[in-house]
């Protein structure tokens, strides 16, 4: 038995030891059959999905995502609103043969792979995973942002008719609602193959905007009476 094999644990925190200064907790990347990371100036607390038309329960790879969000900036006035098309999202190629020999094995079929191969995906996967790699692989995120006096606290997507927009709850003690079809159709206007890009916009202002006497970050659209939006702020209101 080779003693120099380290034997592999899963970490769940408040259960599992404390971590050594020796050590460091990573990822297995067979866990994933998608995994990619994409930056943004500053941490966003909060964000939301929204629909697009190229259907649910999407199996083939590969995939393309969007989302609305907002920054929480060291300083007020430099965060940010900002859309995003997540696209050219490949699969991760170890997930999928690992998923793929289990349903073999569920099936009574016997599979084998050399290690060599596996440890070659294995690397591929985990270089895949950083963005500035060139490629066809090569994920690719389309953004359009405006300014946001404020930090978000909590966003949350609707489709009202014709228009896409979102409610906001910032730390401004502010509840907004933002029509999100400009920024919808400034980033369908780049192209899937163009390199990751950012597009600022100049004039666009909240629809609506009601200020609290605190913030808060309770926030839902109603599911029964389309349009009608809960909020809560710190002083239960």
């Amino acid at each position: 038995m080779d003693m120099d094999i380290v034997k592999k644990k899963v970490y769940v925190p408040g259960i599992s030891r404390s971590v050594k200064e020796t050590e460091e907790l990573t990822y297995d990347p067979k866990a994933y059959l998608l995994l990619h990371t994409f930056e943004t100036e500053y941490p966003c607390l909060s964000f939301d999905v929204i629909p697009d038309s190229l259907g649910v329960n999407r199996q083939s790879f590969p995939m393309t995502s969007w989302i609305v969000t907002g920054t929480q900036a060291d300083k007020s006035h430099s965060n940010q609103l900002m859309v995003m098309r997540l696209s050219n999202m490949h699969a991760n190629k170890s997930a999928l043969k690992s998923k793929a020999n289990e349903s073999k094995n569920d099936d009574g079929e016997s599979s084998s792979s050399s290690d060599d191969s596996s440890e070659e995906e294995d690397e591929e996967d985990e270089a895949n995973l950083v963005n500035d790699r060139p490629g066809k692989k090569e994920p690719r995120m389309h953004a359009s942002l405006v300014s946001h006096h404020g930090g978000v606290n909590r966003i949350k997507f609707q489709r009202l008719g014709s228009s896409d927009v979102c409610a906001v709850w910032n730390d401004q003690r502010k509840v907004q609602i933002w029509n999100l079809n400009p920024f919808i159709s400034c980033i369908e206007n780049i192209s899937l193959s163009e390199s990751t890009k950012s597009i600022a916009l100049k004039n666009e202002k909240p629809l609506f905007s009601k200020e609290y006497s605190a913030e808060g970050f309770a926030l839902a659209w109603s599911s029964l009476q389309t349009g009608s939006l809960a909020t809560g702020d710190h002083h239960r209101k």
